[in-house]
């Protein structure tokens, strides 16, 4: 038999405490790669390889406006072998 006591309105209170704080750290480091997306000068595009998959990140710039975009494109062990 299980005696397992039921969780408190305390320990829901400190959980949530814990996921303000997830969603400010996350909303901080959005930021800063919005910023750094509108650091860019103009369109933009590469691939880049990462941990075993090959990635494009695109820049796109409207007026005043800047839009990026990552996408995954291949794992890398699901691409051809030239030899």
């Amino acid at each position: 038999m299980s005696t397992k006591r039921k969780p408190t309105l305390k320990q829901l209170f400190n959980a949530w405490l814990k996921v303000q704080k997830k969603e400010t750290e996350a909303y901080t480091v959005k930021c800063a790669a919005g910023k750094l997306a509108r650091e860019i000068d103009s369109h933009a595009t590469e691939l880049i390889e990462h941990e075993g998959k090959l990635y494009r990140i695109t820049v796109r710039k409207y007026g005043y406006s800047t839009d990026y975009q990552v996408e995954v494109i291949a794992n890398l062990v699901e691409l051809p072998v030239k030899n």
